[in-house]
């Protein structure tokens, strides 16, 4: 339970919280989003975090 809902959270699909962007921050940083990066420099780690505790 807890690994799909960090998914959609990291993804800003909750709407009872706060977008975060950290998915999003990838996106635009590859170049397949357009916009500025937002929120914490350090939240890519909890990206890195969600895809060691999905492997």
């Amino acid at each position: 339970m807890a690994i799909p809902y960090q998914c959609d959270a990291l993804n800003d699909r909750h709407p009872e919280t706060t977008p975060i962007h950290a998915v999003e921050n990838f996106r635009i940083a590859a170049g397949r989003a357009k916009g500025e990066f937002y929120g914490p420099v350090f939240q890519d780690s909890d990206v890195a975090k969600w895809l060691e505790a999905v492997a």
